[in-house]
């Protein structure tokens, strides 16, 4: 378990469905990449969500006992439940996610200098394939 302060709580009725709508991948890659955030799925979860924590909900129809208790405790105490404030956080956290990965793969990605020229290799091979004809062939062509 991460030491990472949780500064977002999901509350669902299926947290692996809920993570595939909320960020786009799996609830297991999310525990990795987003240790910030916590599903909770369960009924007898909900009453340990501190007051005035950063929450989103999201249903799928799966726990019907869930989302009553989630109802139920929001009535009792507060919560930071405003998607218009949570969805810009979660949003800006999936660009700065995406730009991390996109610098990833381009320090990986051989530079076109390094590439081999494949010029050279082409004709040799057009002579041994030559490129078929823009007309499907049949077994009667």
């Amino acid at each position: 378990m991460s030491s990472e302060t949780i500064r977002l709580t999901v509350i669902t009725d299926s947290a692996e469905r809920a993570s595939l709508a909320i960020f786009g991948f799996r609830l297991q890659t999310a525990s990795l990449e987003a240790p910030w955030c916590r599903f909770v799925d369960k009924a007898y979860q909900i009453p340990g969500i501190p007051d005035e924590a950063a929450v989103v909900a999201i249903w799928f129809g799966e726990d019907l006992l869930v989302e009553v208790r989630w109802f139920n405790e929001r009535h009792k105490r507060r919560f930071n439940d405003d998607w218009a404030v949570q969805g810009p956080k979660i949003t800006e956290w999936l660009k700065r996610r995406e730009e991390k990965e996109l610098a990833l793969i381009a320090a990986a990605t051989p530079s076109a200098s390094a590439r081999v020229d494949l010029e050279v290799a082409v004709p040799a091979a057009k002579a041994c394939h030559p490129e078929p004809s823009s007309q499907p062939r049949t077994m009667w062509s």
